[in-house]
């Protein structure tokens, strides 16, 4: 969900910038950023589990055992939540293999 431009409702975190809707979800979020961070990088979550790096919609996400899952479409997510239970598994190995490819290539994505 696209946040707010407001200085108080943004934060930095390893290096990226995250909007949130006020500075009370930033307290949040900055207490337990795991929570918020979405899943495999931010990139496509049913791309993923099919051994793609996908750009998303900020707008197009599920929450799925408190974890948060962002998309490139509707049509990404819906086909997501088809294949649920058992494509969140399958996207965690193939996160798994692109994190330890990428490790390999000293942190180059392009390079895929």
């Amino acid at each position: 969900h696209k946040g707010s431009d407001a200085p108080d409702a943004q934060t930095t975190y390893e290096g990226i910038t995250y909007k949130f809707t006020n500075a009370d979800v930033v307290a949040m979020f900055l207490e337990a950023p795991e929570l918020f961070l979405p899943q495999y990088g931010g990139y496509c979550a049913y791309a993923v589990s099919k051994g793609k790096l996908v750009t998303v919609d900020p707008d197009v996400y599920v929450v799925l055992d408190e974890k948060l899952f962002l998309f490139s479409n509707a049509e990404a997510r819906t086909a997501f939540e088809n294949e649920e239970p058992g494509i969140v598994q399958v996207a965690d190995v193939s996160w798994a293999e692109m994190e330890s490819e990428r490790a390999q290539r000293k942190g180059c994505f392009s390079c895929f």
